[in-house]
């Protein structure tokens, strides 16, 4: 079987909803390009509150993808399993 080519953003949305630290709970979940591995395994033991954030963040859902836009070769690529805020090197994709 063999899948068909597209462009990105006609099956996607990207979903840079932007928040600042102070908008979100202190206990809220934040992932950094740090927190996602290889394998797609997010170790999600940072809160808006450990991190100590300062400036804007992206919006995430479990119906979301983390795709990591700085040096794609490493495959930060995963599926969180809650909702929480990401760093803005990091794009939320809907599918």
């Amino acid at each position: 079987m063999s899948w068909p080519t597209v462009q990105l953003d006609t099956v996607t949305v990207l979903d840079r909803q932007s928040v600042h630290p102070d908008e979100a709970h202190l206990d809220t979940p934040y992932v950094g390009l740090e927190h996602v591995d290889g394998e797609g395994k997010i170790d999600c033991t940072e809160t808006v509150a450990s991190a100590e954030l300062k400036s804007n963040k992206f919006r995430f859902t479990d119906r979301h993808v983390l795709f990591g836009k700085l040096r794609p070769y490493l495959r930060k690529i995963a599926r969180p399993t809650t909702s929480g805020i990401c760093s803005t090197d990091i794009i939320p994709i809907l599918p």
